[in-house]
C-alpha cells in the first residue's frame, strides 16, 4: 500500500516520471518527513477572553477550570483537561485527547481525536455532538 501511495504522490507532483526534475529519493524523504510524528515541545498559544479559552498549536498539555464558557482547540496532539463545565467545546485537528467534567455541546473535525466527558446538563444527560473526519470519538465516562 505504501508503494502505491508514494507512486501516486510522485505522479501527482511530477505529472509523469519522464518530466519530473525531482529525484525519487528526494520525494520519498519528503513524504517520510511529512508523516513522522513530531516529538518536540509544545508550540502555539493559549488565549483567554471573557472566560472563553482558545488553544492553538501542537503538543499543549493544559488543565483549565471553567464555569460555562466556550473552549476552542485547534492543532495537533494536545492533552487538555477541563475541570468544571464547558458550554461548548470545538475541536479541530489530529490526535488530540480532551477530558472534561461536564459539557453541553461538542463539535469535532479532524482525525483521531478523542473527547471524554463525565456529564452534561442536557435533559438526557448526554452532550449534543457533531463529529466529522476519521477515527474521532466522543465518549461518556461512567
Amino acid at each position: 500500500m505504501k508503494k502505491i501511495t508514494i507512486l501516486a504522490f510522485v505522479i501527482t507532483i511530477c505529472g509523469s516520471y519522464n518530466h519530473c526534475n525531482a529525484q525519487i529519493g528526494d520525494i520519498i524523504n519528503a513524504v517520510k518527513k511529512s508523516t513522522e510524528v513530531r516529538k518536540g515541545g509544545a508550540t502555539g498559544t493559549v488565549n483567554q477572553n471573557n472566560g472563553n479559552i482558545e488553544v492553538q498549536g501542537n503538543n499543549q498539555v493544559k488543565t483549565f477550570t471553567m464555569d460555562g464558557q466556550k473552549l476552542e482547540i485547534v492543532g495537533n496532539d494536545h492533552l487538555i483537561t477541563v475541570n468544571g463545565y464547558a458550554s461548548t467545546i470545538s475541536l479541530q485537528g489530529t490526535g488530540n485527547k480532551i477530558t472534561v467534567n461536564s459539557v453541553k455541546s461538542i463539535d469535532i473535525t479532524g482525525v483521531n481525536n478523542k473527547l471524554y466527558y463525565k456529564s452534561s446538563p442536557n435533559k438526557n444527560g448526554k452532550a449534543s455532538s457533531s463529529v466529522s473526519g476519521v477515527d474521532n470519538s466522543v465518549i461518556k465516562l461512567k
